[in-house]
Order: structure tokens, then sequence, then C-alpha cells
């Protein structure tokens, strides 16, 4: 840990903000103490992204079967009537 980091716990707070190239330093010096842990942390984030990639496609390929499907169905297959609004279906069942 950085002298500055262990500064910050110690009082709680940070009482000045870290130079950039300070930030750059604490965080090469972290990666490097502790390489499982960022190792790990740089696996599961791009194992999630692909996680994500992978739904998405197989979301957009059912996506393309069903408008497929309802293609090869033909044009004349959905129809639209004009029906009262009734609450016994009986009635429009015997039409």
């Amino acid at each position: 840990m950085c002298a500055r980091a262990k500064e910050s716990l110690k009082w709680g707070v940070l009482s000045k903000p870290m130079a950039p190239a300070r930030d750059i330093l604490c965080l090469l010096h972290a990666l490097r103490a502790h390489k499982l842990r960022a190792s790990l942390t740089m696996l599961c984030a791009d194992d999630g992204r692909g996680h994500a990639h992978h739904v998405m496609t197989i979301g957009m390929g059912a996506n393309a079967i069903v408008e497929q499907k309802i293609a090869n169905l033909g044009t004349n297959f959905f129809q639209i009537a004009r029906t009262p609004s009734l609450t016994d279906f009986n009635i429009i069942i015997k039409r």
C-alpha cells in the first residue's frame, strides 16, 4: 500500500487530493502486491462481457427465427374480424 493510501486509512478521509502520477504509481504498486486478486478481477470482468455478448446473440437469433416462422405463414394467415363486445363467448362460437 502506498504512503498516501495508508495516511487516508489512518485519518479516514483524504486531506489533499492525490496527484495523477502518484495515483498511477499507487495503482501499479497495488497490482504488483495483489497479482492473484487483480488477475481474477480482470478475468471475471472479461467473462462477464463475454456472457452478455452471448445472451444478446442468442436473443437476436431467437428473434430472427420467430420472424422467419411468421413470414413463412403467408400473407392471409391473420384475419381481423369485428365482433360485438359481449361477455358470452358462446354466441361468437355459434356464428
